[in-house]
């Protein structure tokens, strides 16, 4: 049985299945040369660290020498596993599975989940900022890699759309720097795609 799509994808998929249902005819684009087609590579979590030419270890002039905001750190926990399990689960293992080839049966509708998705992702990351803004410690070794990621991701929605899908390994990249910076500053996250729990700003 197929799981049912989480609050998080079922929020935008209408408004946005009219804006996909022109993907048929379009096969997926890859500026990067990456196939949109089935692929044997392992999970986005063994990757190397981010390549995106954005990224910087450039630190914000306005991070707090104190904590600003009561549990910051839980709050961004919650936002950084929903947004990997997310991501990992509509965007990324469905376009390594080939689900977004053009002639594959249920293309538009992985397309548009996946757009979705990144639309989600990045309003999580968005409140994610806040509470990596509330910390000393997370504003000063977060903060930049949060950023080029949710950047990544708000250009990743209309990508999915076009059927443009080289940034996907790209966008792969900066979730496990990110994911791999946090465990490394003290966080435990935890994948997931359950909306529980998550912050709302």
């Amino acid at each position: 049985m197929t799981p049912k799509p989480p609050r998080i994808t079922r929020l935008v998929l209408v408004a946005l299945v009219a804006g996909t249902l022109g993907l048929t005819g379009c096969g997926p684009k890859s500026s990067s040369g990456t196939a949109a087609g089935p692929q044997t590579s392992s999970s986005v979590t063994a990757a190397a660290s981010p390549t995106d030419s954005t990224s910087s270890s450039a630190v914000p002039s306005n991070c707090p020498t104190e904590n600003t905001r009561a549990f910051a750190k839980t709050r961004l926990v919650a936002d950084l596993g929903l947004t990997a399990g997310t991501f990992h689960r509509y965007i990324y293992k469905p376009f390594k599975a080939g689900a977004f080839t053009k002639g594959t049966k249920g293309r538009v509708l992985a397309l548009v989940k996946a757009a979705a998705t990144a639309a989600a992702d990045a309003k999580l990351l968005s409140n994610a900022m806040k509470n990596i803004q509330a910390n000393p410690t997370l504003c000063n070794v977060l903060y930049q890699p949060m950023a080029d990621l949710a950047t990544h991701l708000a250009a990743l929605k209309s990508d999915v759309t076009a059927g443009n899908l080289g940034s996907i390994d790209s966008a792969g990249s900066l979730v496990s720097g990110l994911l791999a910076k946090a465990t490394s500053n003290g966080l435990s996250v935890t994948e997931t795609t359950n909306t529980a729990g998550t912050s709302q700003g």
